[in-house]
């Protein structure tokens, strides 16, 4: 998938990313705030959106954000230069982000599913061992 990333028209308060909804094998564009859902990249107006939690329950489905995946490219690396406190400082945030969101609410809010969060703390703590 791509990455087309803008600023949400509908709410004014969140990123529209590109996500793909497995059931329908179908790329949209997604609010990350607000859940605006847009199927054409180059009409994300606030005119055209959809409420993606009505979209998929009318089409009779349940458990609607465990059916979207964003987009997440496997080959794109990044290095962060961190001082032990400060990587301390991110595990604890993102521990916290794991138990104060509920599992229905997870993927839409951090763009991630659970899954991913953990294992990206898991190799953040391997680093951690490393400095420590």
């Amino acid at each position: 998938m791509g990455q087309i990333k803008t600023w949400c028209p509908r709410c004014d308060q969140g990123w529209v990313v590109e996500v793909y909804i497995e059931p329908l094998e179908q790329i949209a564009y997604f609010c990350d705030e607000c859940e605006a859902l847009w199927f054409d990249g180059n009409n994300i107006t606030q005119a055209s959106f959809v409420d993606y939690s009505t979209f998929m329950e009318e089409r009779g489905f349940s458990n609607v954000y465990d059916k979207l995946r964003f987009s997440n490219p496997d080959s794109a690396h990044i290095t962060v230069d961190l001082n032990a406190e400060q990587l301390r400082l991110l595990i604890g945030a993102l521990r916290e982000t794991l138990e104060a969101l509920d599992p229905w609410e997870f993927a839409a809010r951090m763009g991630f599913t659970r899954q991913e969060v953990v294992s990206m703390m898991k190799r953040l703590r391997e680093s951690q061992r490393t400095i420590e």
